[in-house]
């Protein structure tokens, strides 16, 4: 084999050894590894590259290499193919400038892929977008991701896989020759040689029935009747010569073509789709600023939106509608359309024309000369109501339920046949004497109609998902079958795992549920009480005050919000946000439950069905404008339960129609700032009590939430003093000065497995027991962690490759469920005092 500079001279012929390979596995690794001996040094530039079966390797890391002595050097050049450019380049959002590093963005798979290529392109020239899946957007958030990590990322988020053939991007499921698979089982003249090997890939049964829920996202609960999206009701669909059914409420999916016989639930979130509608700008109107001090403001015209669209006809009360670019310079960017409380005034039907309200970021102001919409741009409307047409049409089979009918039976299709893997090694003999008739199938990605005559009487068809072939022995290579889609490494999970904190950063940089609160905006507060609450006497200002008891609250604003409406669970933590940049005060749904509301006799504890309820919607606001404070309502109808979130002034109280219940206060700019403060529920003082939810201090720096049992200290706030952990607590591993135990984990697990001994053999755990095996949770949890980290250090070492780094990693899942099952079935045990045989066999077991 030629090895040729990157100026594509020869540098080198050399014979390969009988050990040199070529490994392809689908959304991993495609590499020439060439062992070859020399008598003298000769150094192969990075760069360098060799050309195999068609297909062109590259030397991108120095050759390895083992200096027997100064006449026998052994090399082992491992040459990879063009995706490992992939791994040399950043993720980076290039249509800022500098560009973006760390950035959340909502797109759909054609968008992520090409921003992929557009970064390839930067460095290098010829990358392309080959074929892409359709699919809805999704949030994505990336940290300093390589392109590689970042596509493989792309790939799980809309479980499916990808290929690079050449420069050419590939984001759909690889698969080849299905209706054409090469026939293989065991025994002469049949393909493989004997050490077949079967795996079963998890303990997940085949799914039958299958639950589905959609995002929340441009429904109008008043209109629709559910918050998120369902799939249409009692319609089928075929995929892969399978029907599919739903359900008469559109809630699950089971096979159409066979009787349901067995109850296998499984959950798909498609919280990522809702209705939505992808337009096209096709025209640009900028209207420049006539002072100083004030910005261009940007109009888009989309003249391909249908007569009857009307966007006014779409806005839902209290959501503000917005505008995020899906292609183009402002890619991701999410704008507001200019509105009103009562109208949608930045979008004219009969001109089909937006106008973007500017958005302030990084200390600069969007759309503007270098960074604008333009002509063929795509865009998407989101906190709107869209007509029926785009939500769900059975006669069209389209709209966004039909959507996420089509992305949950794909899914379902590869989770409802029993999932396993089979390796073995292809017959030289058979192989050679058939080579022109299956040699272009044997590819990743190829299938093969696999049969075995014990085991497998019927043949089923299974991808080739890894290829092992012998570079002086192609005809003999080893494969990798399995019916379970690839899925990503380790690496990609840490990688989703760093770039979660870039969506707890932006919301973060959007909000503070508790801003800075100063003096002078509690009296502001205590002037607008007076105002607004006129069944109360006005404020009083003594020296001091004696009393017994102190009562704080409003009667009608006892409120809070709940999980469910069904056996709640009460005092959910509900957010309120107020972005300063953009002066927009926004809210998520939820549930709002009154306390006494049509509650008059007393007792320890009501049924749920006694309180009042109502459903929220998200809330967002117009910039805010006004001069003063607003009051936050809660106003719900005294007819059914729906409620929306409103900003108003003093004059709001209940009529005959609705309740206007007072949730917090948004106090006037002071110091450039609004803060928010929640006046529902209530506080009593009592001698030596104090009952309320949220303690905190001035500055927000430490919260003290009652109402869900957590305490939060940041910007310096220290808490001191001696703090036990109790079993269960987490993050001790972050204290960088705690004592050194590991000297003394391996006589405390000999001597704890005595109690877990113990308290097993009896089948009763008393308490002395529970407290030592508890201790050796804490024990085992520390051992695991340590374990971990070398691990990592192990996976990531570039020195292992192929079976044994495959090994290493399915030995790490396989510790990591035990460690999971172990734990549950010891807390289990512990939380009754009892053991069951099944507790006892699972602990023993493991």
């Amino acid at each position: 084999m030629n090895i040729y500079n990157p100026q594509g001279s020869v540098i080198l012929a050399v014979v390969p050894s009988d050990d040199s390979t070529r490994v392809r596995r689908i959304r991993s690794e495609n590499y020439v590894l060439m062992n070859y001996s020399l008598p003298e040094y000769i150094e192969i530039p990075v760069g360098s590259y060799t050309d195999y079966r068609g297909q062109r390797y590259t030397l991108w890391r120095p050759e390895d290499f083992t200096k027997q002595g100064s006449r026998i050097w052994n090399y082992a050049v491992k040459f990879g193919s063009s995706q490992e450019y992939l791994k040399t380049q950043k993720y980076k959002l290039l249509s800022a400038i500098p560009y973006e590093l760390k950035f959340v963005i909502t797109a759909k798979p054609s968008v992520l892929i090409q921003i992929l290529v557009d970064n390839l392109n930067v460095n290098d020239s010829g990358w392309e977008v080959g074929e892409v899946i359709e699919a809805t957007e999704k949030v994505l958030s990336f940290n300093y991701d390589w392109c590689y990590d970042a596509l493989q990322r792309i790939a799980d988020e809309f479980n499916t896989e990808w290929e690079i053939v050449g420069k050419t991007v590939h984001l759909r499921k690889v698969e080849r020759f299905k209706d054409n698979p090469v026939p293989l089982k065991y025994g002469k003249g049949n393909g493989l040689l004997p050490g077949i090997e079967r795996k079963v890939k998890n303990d997940k049964s085949p799914v039958t029935v299958l639950y589905v829920q959609g995002g929340e996202r441009n429904i109008n609960f008043a209109d629709y009747g559910s918050k998120t999206l369902r799939l249409p009701s009692n319609q089928t669909l075929q995929y892969e010569g399978r029907t599919y059914l739903t359900d008469e409420h559109g809630m699950f999916i089971t096979r159409a073509d066979r009787p349901l016989t067995v109850h296998n639930e499984d959950g798909y979130d498609a919280s990522h789709i809702y209705p939505s509608r992808v337009g096209e700008v096709t025209d640009v109107v900028v209207m420049e600023a006539e002072k100083e001090d004030e910005v261009d403001v940007y109009d888009i015209i989309d003249s391909t939106i249908p007569d009857d669209l009307d966007f006014n006809d779409c806005q839902i009360p209290g959501e503000k509608a917005t505008i995020i670019f899906q292609s183009g310079v402002l890619t991701g960017r999410e704008f507001d359309i200019e509105q009103t409380k009562d109208a949608l005034t930045g979008y004219v039907h009969a001109e089909r024309r937006f106008r973007l309200v500017p958005l302030e970021e990084y200390g600069s102001t969007y759309p503007n000369a270098n960074a604008k919409p333009a002509i063929g741009n795509k865009y998407a409307v989101f906190h709107i109501s869209l007509p029926q047409a785009y939500v769900c049409d059975n006669i069209s089979r389209t709209g966004a339920s039909w959507d996420m009918f089509r992305e949950a039976v794909r899914y379902m299709y590869e989770n409802e046949d029993e999932r396993f893997s089979i390796s073995g090694d292809m017959s030289a003999l058979f192989a050679k004497s058939r080579w022109e008739e299956i040699g272009t199938r044997i590819v990743p990605g190829g299938y093969v109609s696999f049969s075995d005559d014990d085991f497998q009487q019927e043949p089923v068809l299974i991808r080739i998902t890894g290829i092992t072939e012998y570079i002086n022995n192609p005809h003999n290579p080893r494969l990798e079958l399995s019916n379970v889609p690839v899925a990503g490494g380790l690496g990609t999970s840490l990688g989703k795992l760093e770039a979660g904190e870039v969506i707890t950063r932006a919301a973060q940089k959007e909000s503070n549920r508790y801003a800075k609160r100063s003096f002078d905006a509690a009296l502001e507060l205590g002037d607008a009480l007076e105002r607004k609450f006129k069944n109360f006497s006005e404020g009083i200002s003594p020296i001091y005050v004696r009393a017994m008891q102190g009562l704080f609250g409003d009667a009608m604003s006892q409120v809070e919000f709940v999980n469910q409406k069904i056996d709640p669970v009460a005092r959910v933590d509900h957010p309120f946000y107020y972005d300063q940049a953009t002066r927009v005060f926004s809210t998520p749904a939820g549930i709002l439950r009154h306390q006494t509301l049509g509650i008059s006799d007393m007792a320890p504890s009501h049924s749920a069905d006694e309180y009042h309820y109502w459903d929220m919607n998200s809330f967002a606001s117009y910039p805010v404008e006004e001069d003063g404070g607003l009051w936050l309502y809660a106003r719900c109808s005294k007819t059914d339960q729906t409620g929306v979130f409103m900003l108003g002034g003093d004059d709001l109280d209940s009529d005959e129609t609705y309740y206007y219940f007072v949730l917090g206060r948004l106090s006037p700019e002071l110091n450039g700032e609004r803060s928010f403060v929640p006046l529902f529920s209530f506080t009593e003082i009592l001698p030596g009590m104090i009952i309320t939810s949220v303690m905190r201090d001035a500055l927000a720096r430490l919260i003290i939430d009652l109402a869900n049992a957590r305490i939060t200290a940041k910007d310096g706030a220290e808490i001191i003093g001696k703090i036990i952990f109790s079993a269960g607590s987490s993050g001790y591993d972050n204290i960088v000065d705690k004592p050194d135990i590991s000297g003394a984990i391996d006589t405390a697990s000999q001597n704890l497995f005595t109690y877990i001994d113990g308290a097993f053999a009896d089948g009763i755990i008393d308490e002395t027991e529970a407290l030592n095996i508890q201790l050796y949770l804490n024990v085992l949890a520390a051992e695991k962690a340590n374990l971990d980290a070398a691990y990592t250090v192990l996976y990531d070492n570039p020195l292992l490759t192929g079976a044994p780094k495959t090994n290493l990693y399915n030995a790490k899942n396989s510790l990591d469920a035990y460690y999971v099952n172990i734990v549950s079935y010891i807390n289990t045990s512990i939380a009754d005092g009892k053991i069951t045989a099944a507790e006892k066999a699972g602990v023993d077991s493991r």
